[in-house]
């Protein structure tokens, strides 16, 4: 079933537009978490895969395209998750370092701006925020 294209308003706010695809978000993460550490079940490889444009965008842009079916909210789930990432400092702390604080490292990476690559803290803020794990496939190595 196709999703509904949803144009990006400033009325619209990012946890109600994820909220409202949450359905599609735990059958793309596996919403069922296990107690520790890897899956309970083996990930085998994906049937298929979208290419994401390269611009420093491609993490918000494969979540945005994954829970929409587009890569339109792009913006607000690149701003959902730096609003996130001070609720979980000290969660990252260990991820944090050399920065001082979650405030540090959004401003000296430059997170909040358009075309910032993002890594490990923001997948990992972004399963927080979903309580949802996020699993990142590799197909040069054949491995999540």
């Amino acid at each position: 079933m196709p999703f509904l294209q949803i144009v990006a308003v400033e009325s619209v706010h990012l946890l109600e537009l994820l909220m409202s695809h949450k359905q599609k978000i735990k059958k793309i993460c596996h919403h069922q978490r296990p107690k520790l550490g890897s899956p309970t079940t083996e990930l085998t490889v994906p049937k298929g895969s979208t290419n994401v444009p390269g611009d420093g965008n491609c993490l918000f842009n494969a979540l945005s395209h994954a829970i929409t079916g587009s890569y339109i909210q792009q913006n607000f789930i690149r701003s959902a998750i730096i609003r996130h990432m001070p609720t979980m400092e000290n969660r990252l702390r260990s991820w944090l370092t050399p920065y001082n604080s979650v405030k540090e490292y959004i401003a000296r990476e430059g997170m909040d701006k358009n075309y910032t690559w993002a890594g490990d803290i923001e997948m990992l803020t972004m399963a927080d925020l979903l309580n949802v794990y996020i699993y990142s496939y590799n197909e040069e190595g054949n491995a999540w």
